[in-house]
Formats: C-alpha cells, sequence, structure tokens
C-alpha cells in the first residue's frame, strides 16, 4: 500500500478539523535548528521563539478567536486559514529578526502554505499572519534587548562570585529586556542566599562538595549531570513540541500552548539574571578550593585540587537558573495539561525517557548539585522563582468567555 504524501496529508488535514498543529511544531524546530547551525546564544534564540510564538498565536486566534489575544486585536475574515495565518506570522517575524534565515527557513514557509489550497481562505490567512507579526514586532521593536557580555564584578569577598573560567560573562544585562508577561524583571524575586554562618549553607557546602565533585558518585548521577548541562530553554521547547503532538492538538491550542512557554521560559531567563546579578553570589568551586580562608569556619579545610563533574558556568551562582526556567515550563505544560505522558528526550549520543514533566524537572534541578555547580537552596529557591513567573505568564491568552 503507497502511503500519501506529506502535502496530501496537509490538504486532508485542512478539510477535517480540528487539524493537528504540524505547522507550530514544524516551525518551532525549524527555528531552534537554524539558529542553533548559526551558533546564537542561547538568550537572542529564545527571545526569537518567543515573538514568534505570540506573533503565531495571534495570528491563529483571528481566524477563530477563542482565547484573549496577546497584541493583535483584530479578526481575520471569515474562513481565513488558520495554518496559512500561523506560517506567514512566523515567517515575517523570522526574517525581520534573523534576516540570514530568511532563505532556509523560507523554504519551510514555501511547503506549509503550498499545501493550503489556493483561494480566498488562504489569501485572509496570509493577510492575517502579516497583520499580526508586524503588531508583534512593532511592540517589541525597543523592547531593551541587551546582549552586551561587559560587566564589572564587586571587589572579591566571602559570598562574592569569582571568575570561574575563560570566556565573556553570560547573561549580565538579561534582565534589561521588558519581559513578555511580568512588567519588569524585577517583578518577582527572591529573598538573599543564605548567610555564610549559617546551618542551611553548611549543609549545603557539605553536600555539593561531596557529591559534586568530579568522579564522585555514581555512574548515574555522573550520566545526569551531562545530559542536562546544557541550558534547558532549547529541551523545554521540544517537550512542548511532544505535548503538542501526544495530544493531537489544533493549530489554535498548538500556538497557545508554545506562546505561553516561551513566554514563560523568557521571562524566567529575565527574572533569574536579575537575582544572579544582583545577589552575585560564588559557586561552590570557589569556596570549596578557598576553605575556611574564603569564609572564616576553620573547621572547612581547603581543597584547591577540587573541580565540579562539569565546567562551572560563568555567571553567579544564586539561583539555579536551569531551576528557573524548569519550574517555569513545567507549571505552565502541567497546568495545560495535568495528565501524565511520557516522552524521551535525546541529548548528544544519549536518550533519557521520562514519566512525566514533573520527572524531568526533578531530575534537571536535582542534576546542578551531582554536576557541582549549585548548592541545595539555590535550587529550591530557583523552583520557587520559576512558580512565581508561570503563575504570572497564565493570567494571559485566557479563554473568551
Amino acid at each position: 500500500m503507497r502511503l500519501p504524501s506529506a502535502i496530501a496529508l496537509i490538504s486532508l488535514c485542512l478539510l477535517v478539523q480540528p487539524c493537528q498543529a504540524d505547522v507550530v511544531t514544524d516551525w518551532n524546530k525549524r527555528v531552534i535548528d537554524v539558529t542553533a547551525d548559526l551558533q546564537w546564544p542561547t538568550m537572542r534564540r529564545q527571545r526569537l521563539l518567543a515573538i514568534m510564538s505570540a506573533a503565531m498565536f495571534d495570528a491563529a486566534n483571528a481566524t477563530s478567536p477563542r482565547y484573549s489575544p496577546y497584541i493583535f486585536k483584530e479578526r481575520a475574515e471569515a474562513g481565513a486559514s488558520e495554518i496559512a495565518a500561523a506560517s506567514q506570522a512566523a515567517f515575517t517575524v523570522v526574517a525581520t529578526l534573523a534576516p540570514e534565515t530568511r532563505d532556509a527557513l523560507g523554504a519551510t514557509h514555501k511547503a506549509i502554505v503550498d499545501a493550503v489550497p489556493d483561494g480566498t481562505a488562504k489569501t485572509a490567512g496570509l493577510s492575517v499572519g502579516s497583520a499580526a507579526a508586524a503588531a508583534i514586532l512593532k511592540a517589541r521593536e525597543d523592547d531593551h534587548v541587551n546582549y552586551s557580555t561587559e560587566f564589572e564584578f564587586k571587589s572579591p569577598a566571602a559570598g562574592q562570585y569569582e571568575r570561574t573560567g575563560d570566556g565573556p560573562w553570560i547573561g549580565p544585562h538579561a534582565d534589561e529586556m521588558r519581559p513578555f508577561v511580568m512588567a519588569t524583571s524585577a517583578d518577582a524575586e527572591i529573598p538573599p542566599p543564605p548567610p555564610l554562618n549559617g546551618a542551611q549553607f553548611l549543609r549545603d557546602l557539605a553536600e555539593v562538595r561531596l557529591r559534586g565533585r568530579a568522579g564522585a558518585g555514581t555512574a548515574e548521577e555522573t550520566a545526569i549531570a551531562r545530559f542536562h548541562a546544557p541550558p534547558g530553554m532549547m529541551v523545554w521547547n521540544e517537550i512542548g513540541r511532544q505535548t503538542l503532538m501526544s495530544r493531537k492538538l489544533d493549530v489554535i491550542d498548538g500556538a497557545r500552548t508554545m506562546a505561553l512557554l516561551n513566554f514563560a521560559l523568557s521571562d524566567a531567563i529575565c527574572a533569574g539574571f536579575h537575582s544572579k546579578y544582583k545577589y552575585q553570589f560564588w559557586r561552590p568551586v570557589t569556596v570549596i578550593r578557598a576553605g575556611s580562608a574564603g569564609f572564616g569556619h576553620p573547621e572547612i579545610a581547603a581543597d584547591p585540587n577540587w573541580s565540579p563533574k562539569i565546567a562551572t558556568p560563568l555567571h553567579p551562582e544564586y539561583p539555579c537558573l536551569h531551576c528557573v526556567v524548569g519550574s517555569a515550563a513545567l507549571t505552565i505544560l502541567s497546568t495545560l495539561y495535568p495528565e501524565p505522558n511520557a516522552f524521551e528526550i535525546k541529548a548528544g549520543p544519549d536518550t533519557r525517557r521520562f514519566r512525566d514533566v514533573h520527572h524531568f524537572a526533578l531530575e534537571e534541578a536535582e542534576s546542578r548539585i551531582y554536576a557541582g555547580v549549585h548548592f541545595r537552596w539555590s535550587v529550591v529557591a530557583g523552583d520557587a522563582l520559576g512558580q512565581d513567573v508561570a503563575r504570572t505568564v497564565l493570567t494571559r491568552l485566557a479563554p473568551r468567555s
């Protein structure tokens, strides 16, 4: 038996509603892949994904409004194709913000819209897609995004961050960008890290010193530490795509899910880096190598040869950014889709299977201690901060009454 072509399947989808959100997942995957090939920094990729997701949602939702819009409040002509609208919105955004991707992603757009039958539905969809994208781009054109890596830290002292490797600082001005839902990056804040002479810090120090040292712990802990070492934003986008596909969402619900997810991921970056550079707390490797000389506890011996399982990121320790981002994404997806759904994630040569999003987020957070780059309290605080960000994000794109 011959299998139907991809174009035939898309054409059939146009005739049978609701249509699975392939246009949403396809665009998300292609943008992530193309920007990875271009070696864009993670924060730049995440901002593009959030703007594109917003435009796709507003465009698709305008064809048959069922949720409150994000920016674009106009309604499309009756019968407008939500697939054409979403793809046109995505292409308009990436062609504007990433013109070097125009050829590669133009082919993606052409394949999608060529499968939509010519006629008024297609024309109306393309029109509303362009209009929705223009509205989003206008709203973000002066959002104060700043990718500079220049930053001057406080003078070295007990508890203060010190350089942990070569290379540029990561995210020192991330909190200057206007968030997508929060009013400012400081809207969600956490208390200062535990005092250096307190029981909490001493317990956390002993834990990461023991469990995070290179060569320590089980083989599984080392595998987990390495698996989750890259920034989590792109992985959570993959989890979002798998969520859409497993639940066979239509274009509007799929676009809404990815918009809320990417709003939360982007605002979590803003909030997390705001606290990191506000407190400028030191990393485990700094205090462990310094020992009592670092903060006046004579019972803490210096271990100048101690190294973490993975390279320590070049930004302050508190809070754990993986945890802020992961908790925000978890809150979005588990609120929208509370039923557990197993999935697999591949990172490099390794593939891991997870029972549900809670399992992934828990392992991701714990990995930072196994890796030797975070203290326990930073993980807890990051989780709380991510939840706060997500709860704010979930006030947007609400169902229409």
